[in-house]
């Protein structure tokens, strides 16, 4: 139990069951912060556990309610937790929820994964499970991480080209698309999305404060999400995530007049406004953009795509992809090139053509 003192200060108590003597062993901890003593009764109990020889026994779901999800809840922000919690209360406790850790297999993972509907699921699937397990080695629970290591999936049924939308590779293509959107409401989505790769909850929590026209850069320094309590503006994904963004001319002057326009009707102070002159909440944007690619002969980019398109069309044409690397706030290149570069298969035969150049000049 925790009870708040007179002091500001945190008390825990927690009965730790009898001592070998046979007289009881209450534990009473004083903490600095609730945070502190919530982490002091976590342990205390998991200590009880090993003391009446029960920790070997629990199961996937009782380590998750009693031990994962106090902790991890508080350590990550409320809509990465709602990712997390979906993906485990969908999928991994309805199949290892009432197994014990120690008789969780590696088989057993294995055939769960390709059971699975589609590759997507059961990645989230297993990295959920393995990080439940990375805490369970760390409370001694069980010594190795069976999670860890490699799998294989389902395959995707989806064509990399279509997955959440498609990606525009090149600048050019993003000029034909604002073109295509001059006028329309889904224009500054389209705008900021291809001209800064923002994240979906970055283009979303951009306010005019944010927009340094005087030194053509924007500052990218919170976010706008749902999560289970409702949309709401928090702190961006990570600390790389604040970021500076230069602007490009076609941005900067677009962005100044939308302004000029905006100045008569906005609420707020939020890039992206609805026709209620407030901030645009993540299902309206989402809505926007399909009925724009739905009505016109365009690509089907997406609020996600958008983001992908921006890196690929930055490295396609020439940029120093560490630079990229942190105009989109990434940690590490690694990322930014793995899973946010994909060239068509036009832009491959093009690179091929320059190593043609060279051998028919060598021939020469």
């Amino acid at each position: 139990m925790i009870t708040k003192l007179s002091n500001g200060k945190w008390r825990v108590n927690v009965d730790m069951g009898r001592r070998f003597d046979g007289n009881r062993d209450r534990r009473q901890v004083t903490c600095a912060t609730k945070k502190q003593a919530e982490q002091v009764e976590l342990d205390l109990k998991l200590e009880r556990e090993f003391t009446h020889g029960k920790s070997r026994q629990v199961t996937l779901g009782k380590f998750y309610e009693d031990i994962y999800k106090p902790i991890v809840k508080n350590r990550v922000r409320a809509a990465t937790w709602d990712v997390y919690e979906s993906h485990i209360t969908k999928h991994v406790l309805p199949a290892f929820g009432n197994i014990e850790i120690v008789n969780i297999k590696r088989a057993d993972i294995q055939n769960f994964l390709l059971a699975q509907k589609t590759k997507k699921i059961a990645q989230n699937a297993r990295d959920a499970l393995r990080q439940i397990l990375t805490l369970a080695v760390e409370y001694e629970i069980v010594t190795y991480n069976v999670a860890r290591g490699r799998f294989k999936f389902p395959e995707s049924s989806v064509e990399p080209t279509q997955h959440n939308g498609e990606w525009l590779t090149t600048f050019e293509e993003h000029m034909i698309l604002f073109n295509a959107a001059k006028g329309s409401p889904a224009e500054p989505l389209i705008v900021i999305g291809l001209s800064f790769g923002l994240r979906k909850g970055e283009i979303l929590g951009l306010n005019w404060s944010d927009i340094d026209f005087t030194n053509r850069e924007i500052h990218v320094q919170r976010t706008f999400v749902r999560s289970n309590n409702g949309v709401s503006l928090t702190e961006p994904k990570t600390k790389r995530s604040v970021r500076d963004i230069p602007m490009n001319d076609y941005a900067y002057h677009y962005l100044k007049a939308l302004q000029k326009s905006r100045k008569v009707f906005a609420l707020d102070d939020a890039v992206i406004a609805g026709w209620n002159g407030k901030r645009m909440n993540p299902e309206t944007a989402y809505k926007t953009l399909k009925r724009f690619t739905d009505a016109h002969n365009v690509p089907k980019i997406t609020l996600l795509s958008m983001r992908h398109s921006f890196a690929t069309a930055c490295i396609n044409a020439g940029m120093n992809p560490v630079n990229v690397s942190k105009l989109l706030g990434h940690a590490n290149v690694e990322t930014t090139l793995n899973r946010y570069v994909r060239p068509k298969n036009k832009e491959l035969h093009n690179e091929m053509r320059k190593a043609d150049i060279i051998l028919k000049a060598c021939e020469s």
